[in-house]
């Protein structure tokens, strides 16, 4: 079976004014909520993540995972 990418939701959950800490500077600005479904896997398949867009233009943008399933390989994941 090939991975589809079609068989992947993404909803939004929530958006937020927020701050947190990158590479010992913290920074301000919106933090979006995604739930992610992927419908390749029967369990295990439920993702959060969430996507940090900070105030200043010079900044990165970040995107880490929340919720991650409940499998081995990746708790952890950062």
């Amino acid at each position: 079976m090939r991975y589809d990418v079609a068989r992947v939701q993404v909803m939004p959950k929530e958006e937020r004014r927020t701050q947190w800490k990158f590479r010992d500077e913290i920074l301000a600005g919106v933090e979006h909520v995604y739930t992610v479904l992927d419908g390749n896997f029967k369990s295990a398949n439920r993702w959060e993540f969430l996507v940090r867009v900070p105030d200043a233009a010079a900044e990165g943008t970040e995107v880490r995972p929340a919720v991650v399933p409940n499998v081995r390989a990746w708790p952890g994941l950062d």
